[in-house]
């Protein structure tokens, strides 16, 4: 009889649970597409706290884009114009790794209310490189998102 119990009480947990997941999923997708850039290393996105931030518009990009110079990022991020910017921000974290044999992965992001939450995993090889390297997550949110978690995962 106890066991019994104890395999429902679980099991009722378990799906308490994973119906909160799922409900808050659905109810809390405001973006529409997310990816990694693999940008190199940008350490002068630190020293000028750009290492995350809220593009709200085509100028702000350009600026953005001008400011770190790199073919990478250019030819990822001009596609997006005033149109998108009508209703539509990027959210741009920079993810500055020690070597460059450190993969990075993004998970679906979060966002709750004006908050986006930038998922990722960073796989560590046994043995690394000693060069610096980077990647900047991109998340498109909708406008009304005002600010960047980011929510590293590390795998050895």
């Amino acid at each position: 009889m106890k066991k019994v119990l104890l395999v429902t009480s679980i099991l009722a947990i378990c799906l308490i649970t994973l119906s909160g997941c799922l409900n808050s999923k659905s109810s809390n997708k405001k973006y529409y597409d997310y990816y990694l850039i693999h940008s190199g290393y940008i350490g002068e996105m630190y020293q000028n706290e750009d290492a995350s931030i809220i593009i709200s518009s085509e100028d702000e990009l350009n600026e953005y884009i001008d400011k770190y110079g790199k073919e990478a990022l250019k030819s990822k991020l001009e596609k997006y114009d005033k149109n998108f910017f009508k209703k539509k921000s990027l959210a741009l974290h920079y993810i500055e790794l020690s070597s460059g044999s450190i993969k990075v992965t993004p998970i679906e992001p979060t966002v709750n209310g004006s908050i986006v939450v930038m998922n990722y995993k960073e796989h560590y090889p046994e043995i690394g490189t000693c060069d610096m390297n980077g990647y900047v997550f991109v998340v498109e949110v909708d406008k009304g998102v005002e600010k960047i978690i980011s929510n590293p995962m590390i795998e050895y």
